[in-house]
């Protein structure tokens, strides 16, 4: 009798286990662990940006991107779309666009830059005692046609603000201490953001509060236009730049602020705990004023961002659509979607397209490829097709080949003992970014099954820590895949041998392979993977699929995009295996005649130049609409104020 009863309450343990599952997320981090009540949220309609704001600006209005990552300190999807949108704005040239972004101690062998300015903060000490920190800025001018500085003040240049670790006050003197773009040591992570959160809303409002008009000047001296933050990492300085604009310069109101997230699977997880938040702030007036942001003991920043900003932007229009109307039910959507949807509502959520950027990793014209003798030729409208089917019936060749190009590409990582000789011959696949899924050793050990019977080869290149992400396995079981399949898979998890041979692996590929629950990155991903004339073979979850299929959005990329199940590893590799398969198969039907290969691979490239050409500046002009969205409602504000302080 007792173990029927132990065994009955064991039953409805397991129940009621399982039903707080279905109820409640659990997001469970080293130090901490949350639980949240699940909730369903009604969709709405999307509104996106007023088609009656132009994108008319004062001439000389002053744009600030603050970002953590910047050009050569680019290493993630957000480094280089803020990169790749500062390029695309600096062509305008009646904006002035300026980075604020940390002095990573590496780039100052990188970059020349001189001293700007010396500011302070305050921050708490051990004896929880507040205390002035000084910190420097430095400067320079970012040119984004050939990645050079210069000390010039032209309009088509980008003014980069680097702020310095503290000057003595340990530890802050430890941050942005990095020998590479990969390795960082010093500096908790925790402190160094909000390091920098504080010290990068002290050098916005010290630019925008600093500037005094002459008094027999014919304008107005510009100050801070429009600041733009990236990621919830910066979040907090949406907040900071209001505080100090309210203690520093009552009678000025602070610079309109857009927010911009660029991932609604993972920002929303960054956190930083109350003790450290309170070395910056008060935290506990903060968390009396802000309730609705901490869980635990801990602030999550993101939603923050959204609703302290005049607007909030998403990297993709059907993403920003999807996520209001459909309200799918992404990890830890509580932390973000009341949020999202308030700002829906009002037409603040807007979605901001991806140009495809050809200046960063551009085939033709970059430096490790010149070197290695693959970059690829300079001809792809003065191709002339006829002369290249005489010339292979007569053994001769005027005209330089991509398919040399990527042959080069191959022979030397095989020279350099990446590839082995073998490798020529077989179809190489390559997988970069990042991957969050929790039956990923599974996924990539059953894609290796299907490459081993196809001569092909896959390459992983990836962060380490997207290696440790998953909610059910290690970062080894993935690693030993490459023991398990030694002639199949290649796996780097080195930041740096990403940023150095990146463009070779992607130059050497025959097929991109993207895989990934953040599809708005994925259709952007696309069009660059042809860019290299690559094959690309994506997964997209069915739901946002079907979506963006009834939009009539399909393209030439279709015929390889594969349904992904998150938690369904059959369904998944049933819909992968066939494409996978087709898109082998043709490239295979090529190998005997590399006329075909050649004519393939410029069919590629041009549609992706094409898609290139018609979105160049889109994203730029679409900003500039918000942009001029945001500061007629600050204009708005400030007009209110100064009506109510009239009347009293």
């Amino acid at each position: 009798m007792k173990n029927r009863r132990y065994q009955f309450l064991a039953i409805m343990g397991f129940t009621l286990a399982s039903f707080l599952m279905l109820q409640y997320g659990r997001l469970k981090r080293n130090d901490f662990e949350l639980i949240i009540e699940k909730q369903n949220y009604h969709p709405i309609k999307y509104l996106d940006l007023d088609p009656n704001v132009n994108s008319s600006l004062p001439r000389g209005t002053t744009i600030y991107h603050v970002t953590r990552e910047f050009g050569k300190s680019a290493k993630t999807n957000l480094g280089y779309h803020v990169t790749a949108l500062a390029n695309a704005q600096s062509a305008d040239d009646s904006l002035l666009i300026n980075i604020v972004t940390p002095y990573y101690s590496f780039l100052r062998h990188v970059y020349k830059s001189s001293p700007y300015c010396r500011l302070s903060i305050r921050i708490r000490d051990e004896h929880e005692k507040w205390q002035s920190v000084e910190f420097r800025v430095y400067r320079f001018w970012f040119n984004n046609t050939e990645n050079q500085t210069f000390n010039s003040n032209k309009s088509n240049l980008i003014r980069v603000f680097m702020i310095d670790h503290a000057s003595k006050v340990h530890p802050y003197n430890l941050a942005f201490k990095s020998r590479s773009i990969s390795s960082t040591k010093g500096l908790s992570s925790e402190l160094e953001d909000l390091y920098f959160c504080k010290a990068a809303a002290e050098l916005i409002t010290y630019l925008n509060t600093m500037i005094e008009t002459p008094l027999f000047a014919k304008i107005n001296a510009r100050d801070v236009g429009v600041v733009h933050i990236h990621g919830s990492i910066n979040a907090l300085a949406v907040d900071l730049i209001k505080e100090l604009h309210k203690d520093n310069k009552p009678q000025k109101t602070h610079p309109p602020i857009i927010y911009t997230l660029h991932d609604h699977y993972d920002e929303q997880l960054y956190s930083v705990h109350y003790e450290s938040l309170n070395r910056f702030v008060s935290a506990e007036k903060f968390r009396v004023n802000n309730p609705n942001y901490f869980h635990q003991n801990r602030l999550f920043t993101s939603s923050l961002g959204i609703d302290g900003s005049q607007a909030a932007t998403f990297v993709s229009e059907e993403g920003a659509q999807y996520i209001v109307e459909k309200t799918p039910n992404f990890y830890m959507k509580e932390l973000i979607m009341p949020s999202i949807l308030q700002k829906a509502k009002n037409g603040r959520w807007v979605g901001v397209n991806k140009d495809l950027d050809t200046t960063i990793l551009n085939p033709f014209s970059n430096a490790v490829l010149l070197e290695s003798n693959s970059n690829y030729p300079n001809n792809i409208d003065s191709f002339d097709v006829d002369l290249f089917y005489a010339e292979v019936a007569e053994s001769t060749g005027s005209q330089p080949l991509i398919h040399t190009a990527k042959t080069n590409a191959k022979n030397y990582l095989i020279r350099e003992g990446i590839l082995k000789s073998e490798d020529l011959k077989k179809s190489l696949l390559l997988f970069t970014g990042s991957f969050r899924y929790p039956e990923g050793s599974q996924f990539f050990d059953r894609v290796a099954e299907i490459l081993k019977d196809h001569n092909a080869k896959l390459m992983i290149v990836m962060p380490r820590y997207d290696f440790t992400r998953g909610e059910d396995e290690s970062g080894e079981d993935i690693e030993k895949l490459a023991e398990k399949y030694p002639n199949e898979m290649l796996i780097f998890n080195d930041e740096q041998i990403s940023m150095d041979w990146g463009i070779l692996f992607r130059a050497a590929a025959d097929i991109e392979f993207l895989l990934s629950l953040k599809e708005h990155y994925e259709m952007a991903n696309m069009a660059e993977g042809s860019f290299f004339g690559n094959i690309v073979i994506g997964g997209v979850t069915k739901e946002f699929g079907d979506f963006f299929s009834n939009k009539g959005l399909k393209n030439d990329h279709t015929n390889f995009l594969f349904d992904f199940y998150p938690h369904d590893l059959e369904s998944t590799i049933r819909s992968l295996e066939p494409k996978l398969k087709l898109a082998i198969s043709y490239l295979r039907s090529t190998d005997m005649d590399f006329r075909k290969r050649e004519l393939f691979l410029r069919g590629f490239i041009k549609g992706a130049l094409k898609l290139s050409q018609e979105s160049k500046g889109r994203e730029a002009e679409k900003y500039k609409r918000i942009y001029k969205m945001a500061s007629n409602e600050t204009r708005k504000r400030l007009w209110r104020i100064e009506e109510s302080e009239a009347e009293w």
